[in-house]
């Protein structure tokens, strides 16, 4: 009896650390820093979407340039959602080199790209989204910044008995990429202690 018991706290407990798990490592890499940003300009591109749902790179970009204009850090924040600069069937070099050709054009001084990785949603199941976002001195080619990161909402609350048919509506698509893009960007004026603690969490997961 004893050891049936204990077999069930372990399965117990085994199976809240599977429920728990988060599979999407919260990904961040820092090379450089924006030098004086009030004196840059700064393009953002549409993000790149998932096959199944190509509206969404364009949802994510306009969301990221409204929050980047809000941050009020750089001297022009631009948003062009007509270019396509993704290159189908090739790496993601290719389609980056594709890009700051572009950007060179325009003659900004920084380029912010984004790819909508992952994004699931609907009136029963919590919205889930992971987006990749890098941020590329346009000159010298060198990424300032890029994050790779997955944001969770919750489709309703769990008190309520689904037959009930008394669920909370879903928070909207834009409402989850709109918290992950303040993450990000939040994250990436971080003061040098918040960037001394990415750079020593790097070290350890290497």
């Amino acid at each position: 009896m004893k050891k049936i018991i204990i077999l069930i706290i372990f399965v117990s407990f085994l199976s809240a650390c599977l429920i728990h798990q988060d599979t999407t490592q919260r990904d961040i890499f820092l090379k450089g820093k924006v030098k004086n940003p009030k004196e840059k300009s700064l393009l953002i591109l549409r993000f790149s979407s998932p096959a199944y749902d190509q509206r969404i790179g364009k949802i994510a970009s306009e969301i990221f340039h409204q929050e980047l204009l809000k941050s009020n850090k750089f001297a022009k924040v631009m948003l062009n959602n007509d270019y396509n600069w993704i290159v189908k069937y090739r790496d993601e070099e290719t389609s980056i080199k594709n890009a700051l050709s572009f950007a060179r054009k325009k003659g900004v001084t920084l380029l912010f790209l984004g790819w909508v990785e992952k994004a699931v949603y609907g009136k029963l199941t919590d919205t889930e989204v992971i987006i990749k976002v890098r941020l590329i001195d346009v000159k010298n080619l060198r990424t300032l910044w890029y994050e790779r990161d997955r944001k969770i909402t919750k489709a309703k609350d769990q008190t309520y008995p689904l037959e009930t048919k008394l669920s909370k509506p879903l928070p909207p698509l834009e409402y989850t990429i709109r918290l992950l893009a303040r993450k990000e960007i939040n994250s990436m004026f971080a003061d040098k202690t918040v960037k001394k603690f990415f750079r020593l969490w790097e070290k350890r997961e290497k």
